[in-house]
């Protein structure tokens, strides 16, 4: 949403589909490459901003909030409805 609404701003996001053991995989390298604070992240989720770590997914919306105004209005229901069927679409398109 910030790149939609701030084009100029932002670079395009690279996206890279993963299978959950895949992500889970590249949580653990990423901590041990961060170590710190990350070693003990509990969240399946991080996020970075100009390859900083910042946290979790609360904390990337707290940023965005803070630095330009973005207010998440869209229910988690939503975001699981859309990583469903991203996966559906990932695997059938594998077969």
């Amino acid at each position: 949403v910030l790149k939609l609404s701030f084009d100029a701003e932002f670079e395009s996001p690279i996206i890279h589909p993963l299978l959950e053991c895949d992500w889970d995989h590249y949580l653990s390298e990423k901590k041990k490459e961060l170590k710190g604070d990350t070693w003990e992240f509990p969240s399946s989720v991080m996020c970075f901003i100009d390859g900083q770590f910042v946290g979790d997914e609360k904390s990337l919306v707290l940023w965005a909030n803070t630095s330009w105004g973005y207010r998440d209005y869209r229910p988690l229901a939503l975001y699981k409805a859309l990583a469903d069927d991203d996966y559906t679409k990932y695997m059938k398109a594998r077969k």
